[in-house]
């Protein structure tokens, strides 16, 4: 089998030989690179917050606050009555008290009823994250529509900044109507010109992402500044992200480190106020990244505790991620696919993904593949492109279900679209192979070339390997190298090995011996086989390199125990080439003689066969045998490059 090669290292070029299959296996793609991420933190949402730090209550120093300022249709009034407040203490708790929340939703009632616009609003809230009654979100809406034409009705009397703040709240949150950004940027508008600090907070969110105004970060920082400076603890959290990753202004760690400091201050003076989840929420997750303050992982799970009590789904989230987790120290299954349920069926999309690997997987609950399904749909209609990659996977390999090409393909094609890196190489490999799908190598090539830019080393192999051979798309070596190399900067050793070979042949590059053996070394030694068997070969013959035994027996011992036939055949006879001329001349024989007896009998088709006397057979077998070869071994097709 590898007398050929034998032979080759008489001759004046260099060989790689069995390499045929040395790009990565579908399965090792698989788990490698196309790898799913680690369960994310959840990023504390762009919270529309109130006047006291509460994204959901509070109420304005300058807005009514006692039944003495109703509006002029004596029903829609704002009111920080006694009653309301009592509400308030039962839905959060307090030091004193545990949250009630049957007694806090009676009470919203009789205050809602009595025409209290912001108890409506809290009924609707408590409606739709399932505090103390069932999820109802139609119950949920009519009590917010109930409380937006209330707002609504107070601010057509007399204007008002914080109901003007509070009515585009509810168009940016879609709350008792269709969400409409460009609306809820002109209320919030209202009250920022009356330097509103959670109106100036709320409509820089919306410049930041875009929505209902024209993007702009520059204006974006500029209100949140403008928060900041009245003391607005959000605005600091933001500006802090805006300093660190340099978005909106220059990059400044100090005053990054600054405001976030400064917030989680602020964050912690208006929990002890409010006792809000969302407060809570920030505080946790502060605590567990160590941002603006000192990371405790124990006193992150008290608040994010106290918050997943109140139904917020971001900390119940977060619980079962910590849970899960078995480095956190607070490893607990159970606990952990509880509030990943919880999350989950309140629409978190994260909790949904993570509940679909587990059942995916069979991790801690039983497997069922049905299930992982719905909860990756779930997650893949709210946008999150893992889930979307995870059904089409599924979909295409999972061997428990029917192989679904169409269903694949609308998946992987909706996470690509969403940026999937994953999805792009998956769906390239596709079309690029034609088997499930028409072979299209301009798709192919164009997702290639997405996956690639994202970093994905995998995908820049691939490319580097269609330039340099040439076969579906024309030729380009300096393409090719420049894919090749920025996938084997990351540690791809498929292209580091192919770049070595490429740069020690010399054919489609300038020859270029250090680079090669530079790159061979780092591919074997990240276990590639085939760079291992080269370095070895070299290494033993002294081509290329000065001759080093002790690293030849090295590299080839590491190839061989990964089954290469070839290295094995090298170490077997390694002292051979303590005189080469000898080992080679004794190969050479048996690769002439094995070649007569070849064309002979190629030489009579259909006529008797060539008789080799036995005892010149018997012979020649022995000498094979004695050389390290299978005795019925012949020789195999010379690879050379």
């Amino acid at each position: 089998m590898v007398i050929a090669e034998a032979v080759s290292l008489g001759s004046h070029h260099v060989t790689f030989e069995g390499d045929a299959n040395a790009g990565p296996s579908s399965e090792e793609e698989d788990a490698t690179g196309e790898t799913e991420p680690e369960l994310p933190l959840s990023e504390p949402p762009e919270t529309v917050v109130n006047q006291d730090g509460s994204p959901d209550y509070g109420v304005s120093d300058d807005a009514p606050s006692s039944d003495s300022d109703r509006a002029a249709s004596d029903r829609s009034h704002i009111a920080w009555n006694d009653r309301y407040k009592e509400a308030r203490a039962f839905l959060f708790g307090s030091d004193e008290i545990e949250p009630d929340f049957e007694q806090a939703l009676r009470l919203f009632r009789e205050e809602a009823e009595d025409g209290n616009s912001l108890a409506m609003h809290d009924l609707g809230r408590m409606y739709a994250d399932g505090l103390g009654v069932e999820i109802d979100t139609d119950t949920a809406f009519g009590w917010y529509v109930k409380a937006l034409f209330a707002f609504e009705d107070i601010e057509s009397v007399k204007e008002n900044r914080y109901v003007e703040y509070r009515i585009g709240k509810m168009y940016a949150a879609g709350l008792g109507t269709e969400q409409d950004y460009e609306a809820a940027a002109g209320w919030f508008g209202e009250a920022v010109a009356k330097r509103h600090k959670y109106a100036q907070y709320s409509l820089a969110g919306l410049y930041f992402r875009g929505q209902g105004v024209e993007q702009s970060y520059e204006t974006a920082f500029s209100l949140y500044l403008r928060a900041a400076v009245q003391h607005m603890p959000y605005a600091d959290y933001e500006l802090a992200k805006m300093y660190r990753d340099g978005v909106g202004t220059a990059v400044n760690s100090a005053e990054s480190a600054r405001h976030f400091k400064i917030a989680f201050q602020g964050f912690q003076q208006m929990e002890k106020q409010s006792r809000d989840d969302k407060l809570q929420y920030r505080l946790g997750q502060m605590l567990y990244t160590g941002t603006g303050t000192e990371k405790d992982v124990d006193a992150a799970l008290g608040y994010f505790e106290k918050s997943a009590r109140l139904g917020n789904v971001h900390a119940q989230y977060m619980l079962g991620r910590i849970y899960l987790d078995a480095d956190s120290g607070h490893e607990n299954a159970e606990q952990a696919v509880r509030w990943l349920t919880k999350s989950a069926d309140g629409g978190n999309a994260l909790a949904q993904y993570a509940l679909g690997k587990l059942y995916r997987d069979g991790n801690h609950v039983e497997k069922d593949i049905q299930k992982a399904i719905a909860f990756f749909t779930s997650a893949a209609e709210q946008d999150n492109s893992y889930a979307a990659y995870a059904i089409g996977k599924l979909y295409l390999q999972e061997e428990s279900i029917p192989k679904d090409v169409d269903a694949a393909i609308k998946w992987l094609e909706k996470s690509a679209n969403l940026g999937n890196q994953f999805a792009q190489y998956t769906l390239a490999k596709l079309y690029l192979s034609g088997e499930d799908v028409p072979k299209d190598i301009p798709k192919a090539l164009e997702l290639f070339q997405k996956s690639a830019a994202q970093g994905n080393s995998f995908a820049q192999y691939r490319l580097g390997r269609l330039y340099l051979l040439g076969e579906d798309i024309s030729k380009n070596v300096d393409v090719a190298i420049r894919w090749l190399t920025a996938s084997a900067e990351q540690g791809n050793h498929y292209a580091q090995y192919a770049l070595g070979k490429l740069y020690l042949l010399g054919e489609d590059a300038p020859k270029d011996v250090d680079t090669a053996i530079r790159w061979l070394t780092a591919s074997a030694e990240h276990g590639n086989q085939y760079a291992q068997y080269a370095l070895g070969k070299l290494y033993l013959t002294g081509r290329e390199v000065p001759r080093d035994r002790e690293a030849a027996i090295r590299w080839l011992t590491l190839s061989a125990e990964q089954g290469n036939i070839y290295a094995r055949f090298f170490l077997d006879h390694s002292d051979s080439f303590r005189d080469p001329p000898l080992f080679l001349a004794a190969t050479r024989l048996l690769h002439h003689l094995s070649r007569i007896f070849r064309e002979e009998q190629e030489r009579l088709p259909g006529g008797p066969r060539m008789q080799v006397e036995s005892k010149l057979r018997r012979k020649i077998r022995q000498k094979k045998i004695a050389q390290g070869h299978a005795p019925d071994d012949h020789e195999q097709k010379l690879i050379t490059y």
